[in-house]
């Protein structure tokens, strides 16, 4: 059976604590995705990422903005 890629949202972070607040502020508020380590195609002050299906964007990037959680982007890549 051969894996496909499927496009998902990936936040950055510059800091460890910051990807542990959202993983946090995600468990407390009930928004989509999980910790992962930074993708190589992206670069990241801390190594670890929020990813999320790319259908959730729009509420990650709300969250982001309504619980003050600070990052480095917001981007959208191919993994499987």
């Amino acid at each position: 059976m051969q894996r496909t890629k499927t496009p998902k949202v990936i936040v950055t972070f510059s800091s460890l604590s910051d990807a542990l607040a959202v993983e946090d502020s995600a468990k407390e508020h009930g928004f989509a995705g999980r910790i992962i380590p930074v993708p190589s195609e992206l670069d990241a002050g801390c190594g670890f990422a929020w990813a999320a299906d790319v259908e959730k964007r729009a509420e990650i990037e709300g969250a982001l903005e309504a619980y003050g959680l600070d990052h480095e982007g917001v981007f959208v890549l191919d993994m499987y």
